[in-house]
């Protein structure tokens, strides 16, 4: 099976290798046309955020590494809040909010599966 270089998959895959890379190596990727990914990857995998303009390849791998820590801080939120309201049965109106906030589509379209499951919707 092939896959589409900007499906989500292969972006997601590509990125989390960027973000494990050296600082040197993510600076080459930027060299070899690592902004185009870069555009791709915000336009397939987050929700009404544009892609900014980078200036030089420190820009890009530092932005690299900026992202995938955004990326964790947002999914670890959702697991403590779906945790809370596995253990509470309250915090429905968090998970709402979160999934108005998240410009990660992913973890957006988690939160509200998690809400679907329980009988409730954001939208």
């Amino acid at each position: 099976m092939s896959l589409d270089k900007s499906s989500p998959e292969v972006l997601w895959k590509r990125f989390n290798e960027l973000a494990a890379m050296s600082d040197a190596e993510r600076q080459e990727v930027y060299c070899a046309g690592g902004s185009s990914f870069l555009k791709s990857l915000i336009a397939v995998t987050m929700i009404n955020c544009p892609a900014p303009e980078i200036g030089d390849a420190e820009e890009f791998s530092n932005f690299i590494v900026e992202l995938r820590g955004n990326y964790r801080l947002w999914n670890q939120h959702l697991m403590g809040l779906m945790v809370a309201l596995e253990t509470t049965k309250q915090g429905f109106e968090s998970l709402e909010d979160f999934i108005s906030t998240c410009p990660w589509k992913e973890l957006s379209e988690a939160a509200q599966n998690f809400l679907d499951s329980k009988g409730k919707s954001a939208v």
